[in-house]
């Protein structure tokens, strides 16, 4: 979108704002807009409340998908959504997934196999480098205690990750939603920011999954399993530093530290145990996807 600039008594360059923006936002003449210079950009926002976004759902045939449709819904941003179910089966996946994940949204009416879900907590910008800090250092905090669950062999410590699981769920829900409805109010990229917050929520269900298969068969890992484990943590460790200390040369030190780990796989499998070769795998994924979030976090900080 281009506009034309126009001069005015000398001094005074004016910009004219595009008729839709106006109208979503109902901006009236006097109104202070936020402006933010980017360098060659200047980012002109808000702070005024755009309509209510409203979403009507037929859910009667749903049962494997409502949980999924109702958490996407809401990270698409809308503010109202009206639910038509057919029995409490289908109520219950409603409401666990309102509890668990959807920050802010609460049933407000309820009868005659209906509810009516409302926002109750409007997001902003500027939250959501809090929420995701927040997410960050509960990841971090689910890798670490696993292991130490793991080679404490402590069941409760175990259940306890996997529910924490659904703190991690709901914190990149909310980032996720955020992003969809206002964006951020820092100068990155919203885009790299969302694939980002999705890969911080798989690493936590991985985390998780690990969890749940020590809890079905707990396995003594042996010393070079602990280590790896150890080093797949300190790897996403390193990527947190990374993400708020921003620095090409720690990008580098990045792909170093992961190609040494890649390298290291084979030869810790080769030493695992058969029941622990399937937690090899699972830290190879965390170790993966760790690693895909470098060329989304290049996209948003440079």
């Amino acid at each position: 979108m281009k506009r034309k600039v126009i001069q005015l008594a000398g001094k005074t360059h004016v910009l004219s704002l595009p008729y839709k923006w106006v109208r979503k936002y109902n901006i009236k003449k006097g109104e202070e807009l936020d402006m933010l210079e980017d360098g060659q950009k200047i980012i002109i926002s808000t702070s005024s409340l755009q309509q209510l976004k409203k979403k009507d759902i037929d859910a009667k045939k749903l049962k494997i998908i409502l949980a999924r449709l109702i958490g996407a819904v809401y990270k698409a941003g809308f503010d109202e959504i009206e639910v038509r179910y057919e029995n409490a089966e289908q109520y219950s996946s409603i409401k666990k997934c309102l509890d668990r994940t959807c920050i802010g949204m609460e049933i407000v009416e309820h009868g005659n196999n209906r509810v009516l879900i409302k926002n109750i907590s409007l997001p902003q910008a500027d939250q959501f480098d809090n929420v995701l800090r927040r997410l960050f250092l509960s990841l971090l905090a689910m890798a670490d205690d696993g292991l130490d669950a793991a080679t404490k062999k402590n069941e409760d410590a175990l259940q306890e990750l996997i529910l924490r699981d659904d703190a991690i769920n709901k914190y990149s829900d909310f980032c996720r939603r955020i992003l969809n409805t206002k964006g951020t109010d820092s100068t990155m990229r919203a885009a790299p920011l969302y694939y980002i917050v999705e890969q911080l929520e798989r690493i936590g269900d991985t985390y998780r999954d690990i969890a749940l298969l020590l809890q079905e068969e707990f396995v003594v890992f042996s010393k070079p399993v602990n280590a790896w484990y150890q080093s797949v943590n300190t790897y996403l460790r390193s990527f947190y530093l990374l993400y708020y200390s921003f620095d090409l040369e720690k990008v580098e030190r990045l792909g170093e530290q992961y190609l040494a780990l890649e390298k290291s796989f084979d030869k810790v499998l080769k030493q695992a145990t058969k029941k622990e070769s399937i937690f090899v795998f699972y830290l190879k994924k965390i170790l993966e996807d760790v690693w895909d979030m470098n060329g989304a976090l290049l996209t948003a900080k440079l």
